[in-house]
């Protein structure tokens, strides 16, 4: 209709064809010798089967290219229609299913599955229904149509002179078209006829005033919100401070609190001991007095059985000498038979006796038994209460020596690790790395785990983490497990089997060799505590990383925010773009600062190398990560000028990173795929370059980006890479862990020969052994 209407207005026009399908519906539906005519036809013989109607259309149309009959079927056959093979029952049962009010069926696939979209198959069903016809005839035609004189009406205040010349609606329409330079129309019969590309200027026009309106009062709006969130977050962040503060100054008073109940528990411990010294004492000597008088009565009741032992012993002998004269004296036979008599009678008594005194020598023996066994118990009763009051002595030397070594550890001497040399050196003249059971250990760890407590505090923290990594490597070359080999430069002496019988040992004659590093053999107290000691080593690590990059990361954030803002419009004034680069780079200044107070902190506590190492290490991959990803991530920041910012700002930390190579050059259309990745970023992946390709738009100097090709290339790449590559940004939060071997290897022992202990510490009677 609409060619047809641009052919009565003769209007220039290349007529558009549509796809014919008139051999397919000659095919089904001629009269006759089509499908369905010769449907009825067969419908009228009453012998007549679906395999005679098959064999009729076999025979018919067996040269008509689009029809075909299966292989393997005698009743079957195909009409090749532009819809594909489907059968017409089915789409009949769909569409009797619904209520459609136009019908246009578009197959995506010819499986009939979901997910599965064949171009070239729609295609084809677009093309034979005529719609991309319909489509260039709407793109190519002209819509906008208005008679001559609605037109020279319509627009006729453009040209008043051409309205006031008597010329008609014709010859007017051409001239105003030929005064306003327009293309894109024809004249007709009856009007003018205009293509869509006029409208559609009038409606971009309008679409980018409305968008303009639009846009304003959604950044309004946002910066609304922004400015009450940043008060609230200021306010939260206040608040924040205030309470750990507030914290700290309870803790403080917690730890004073702590140390006073724990001197007062130790003071009561002596108190209780002394009180048991002295019951113990008591209890011996009433143990003593009991068995002094039962040692006596034992004593008479001997002495008594002893007597009567005797007196039995006399008797016996005068009754046996008496019956021997008696026998002798004897000469009649009625005198023997009455001795004979007396004989038995007596030596029957003389049995009885010497029953009674083998009773009496048992009970004697089980008596002097009894005795010996109180006077052992009576001796280990004396060893242990002089084994308790050695204790107790050695208890508050100890006690002494902890509390002078605790007031004086958190000195320190021109940055050097005083405090781990000194407790090193105390741990090892004590013997205590040899000990099965001891409290010293647990006494240190909680001196130090006091210092984590701080974590805003860099420069404690670094002071711990250089004493307590000192420490470490000193005890990771020092201590052995049980059952390795142990060189010890001289024999070692007997000593006493308890940890304080060990440290008071210190006293006797027997010289220590007291080198800075010796081995020992060490047990499961000390073996524990070097666990602990690596814990918080890494606990003190990961704070002080972590502290500076909180300090830097919303410095770079205002970094990426402020560079865009302003120069993208060229119309700003000069004095608003020299405030712009003198606010970025204050704030490049402020990094430069954060990273000089950091390395200054470390150098005065001494702190190991490899610690700094890593620490500015991973501080800079944190860096290079977030500026990274924020080109990435935010269209706006990823321009020329934005390049050149933070290209001047790279420049500041060139001492600290010397391997900063710029990624931004002219003439990027000439660079082909090959010298991009090669050559100028063969650190990045195709995800991240191609990202960056397609986001960069130069705002200073209008150069083109790289070439349609390179990035078609680089768009495959992507697309076959997707599945592995999930993601073209840069883990800010990457971690370098750190070994103890490692750690170890890094430092000598030797460099600590030269650290001397606090003047303090060696004025101390105590402690004068430091002084070796």
């Amino acid at each position: 209709m609409e060619q047809e209407e641009y052919t009565k207005e003769e209007i220039d026009w290349s007529y558009i064809q549509f796809v014919d399908n008139q051999e397919i519906l000659d095919l089904i539906e001629k009269k006759p010798g089509g499908i369905i005519a010769l449907l009825d036809e067969t419908c009228m013989l009453r012998n007549s089967t679906h395999e005679t109607f098959a064999e009729k259309l076999y025979q018919k149309f067996k040269d008509n290219p689009h029809f075909s009959k299966p292989k393997f079927s005698r009743s079957d056959f195909t009409i090749h229609h532009y819809a594909g093979n489907q059968q017409l029952q089915s789409l009949l049962e769909t569409l009797s299913a619904t209520e459609p009010h136009y019908i246009r069926c578009i197959k995506p696939n010819n499986v009939l599955k979901p997910g599965i979209f064949e171009n070239s198959n729609v295609l084809q069903q677009l093309r034979c229904g005529g719609v991309l016809e319909a489509i260039r005839i709407s793109c190519l035609g002209y819509p906008t149509r208005r008679t001559f004189y609605e037109f020279v009406n319509r627009f006729g205040i453009l040209q008043p002179k051409v309205l006031g010349r008597s010329h008609n609606e014709v010859t007017a329409a051409k001239m105003l078209l030929d005064k306003a330079n327009l293309t894109g129309y024809q004249s007709g019969l009856r009007g003018m006829g205009a293509r869509i590309k006029l409208h559609f200027k009038r409606q971009t026009k309008a679409a980018v005033i409305i968008q303009s309106h639009c846009r304003c009062y959604l950044a309004r709006s946002q910066y609304v919100r922004l400015m009450k969130a940043t008060i609230a977050a200021q306010c939260g962040w206040r608040r924040r401070v205030a309470r750990r503060e507030l914290r700290n100054l309870k803790m403080a008073a917690k730890e004073t609190g702590a140390l006073q109940a724990a001197k007062s528990k130790l003071e009561k411990e002596v108190e209780e001991l002394t009180w048991r010294l002295q019951l113990e004492k008591r209890i011996r000597a009433d143990m003593e007095e009991a068995k002094t008088q039962e040692n006596k009565k034992l004593q008479l009741q001997l002495q008594e059985l002893q007597l009567q032992l005797k007196d039995t012993k006399d008797l016996l002998k005068r009754e046996h000498e008496a019956a021997k004269e008696a026998s002798e004296k004897a000469a009649a036979v009625p005198e023997i038979l009455a001795d004979t008599a007396r004989v038995n009678d007596l030596t029957s008594e003389n049995e009885r006796l010497k029953v009674l005194v083998a009773s009496f020598e048992e009970k004697l023996q089980k008596t002097e038994q009894k005795f010996e066994e109180t006077e052992k118990a009576r001796e280990e009763l004396l060893n242990k209460a002089t084994d308790a009051e050695s204790k107790i002595n050695e208890l508050k030397n100890t006690m002494q020596r902890i509390w002078v070594m605790e007031a004086y550890i958190l000195m320190n001497s021109e940055g050097r690790p005083v405090a781990a040399i000194t407790i090193y050196k105390c741990l090892l003249h004590w013997r205590v790395f040899e000990t099965d059971k001891t409290n010293v250990f647990d006494r240190l760890i909680q001196i130090f785990g006091s210092a984590m407590q701080k974590q805003d505090n860099n420069a404690d923290l670094a002071y711990w983490l250089s004493n307590s990594s000192s420490l470490l490597i000193i005890l990771q070359k020092s201590l052995k497990p049980p059952g390795s080999s142990v060189t010890t430069p001289m024999k070692r002496p007997q000593t006493q089997t308890s940890f304080l019988g060990r440290m008071v040992f210190r006293a006797s004659n027997i010289t220590v060799d007291m080198d800075l590093v010796r081995q020992v053999e060490a047990k499961y107290p000390a073996l524990l505590f070097k666990q602990q000691l690596t814990a918080f080593v890494e606990g003190l690590y990961g704070m002080i990383r972590d502290n500076v990059k909180k300090e830097i990361s919303s410095v770079l954030s205002l970094v990426i925010q402020v560079t865009p803002s302003i120069e993208s419009h060229p119309q700003a004034p000069r004095n608003a773009k020299a405030g712009l680069i003198t606010d970025q780079g204050s704030y490049w200044q402020m990094i430069v600062n954060h990273l000089n107070d950091l390395l200054k902190i470390l150098q005065e506590n001494c702190v190991p190398t490899i610690f700094a190492r890593k620490i500015f290490t991973q501080i800079f991959s944190f860096i290079n990560a977030h500026l990274l990803n924020s080109l990435l991530a935010r269209r706006e920041c990823c321009s020329f000028s934005n390049g050149e910012y933070v290209k001047q700002g790279l420049d500041e930390l060139e001492s600290w990173c010397t391997q900063a190579k710029p990624e931004v050059i002219f003439k990027k259309f000439r660079i082909s795929y090959d010298e991009i990745i090669n050559d100028l970023c063969p650190v990045l992946s195709v995800q991240q370059i191609y990202k960056i390709c397609t986001q960069y738009w130069d705002d200073k100097y209008n150069t083109e980006s790289v070439c349609e090709e390179v990035l078609d290339e680089m768009k495959k790449l992507v697309n076959e890479g997707s599945a592995s590559d999930n993601t073209f940004l840069l883990d800010e939060e990457i971690s370098m862990p750190l070994s103890l071997e490692e750690i170890a290897s890094s430092m000598d022992a030797k460099d600590f020969q030269n650290v001397s202990p606090p003047q303090e510490l060696l004025d101390n009677a105590v402690f004068q052994f430091l002084r070796s």
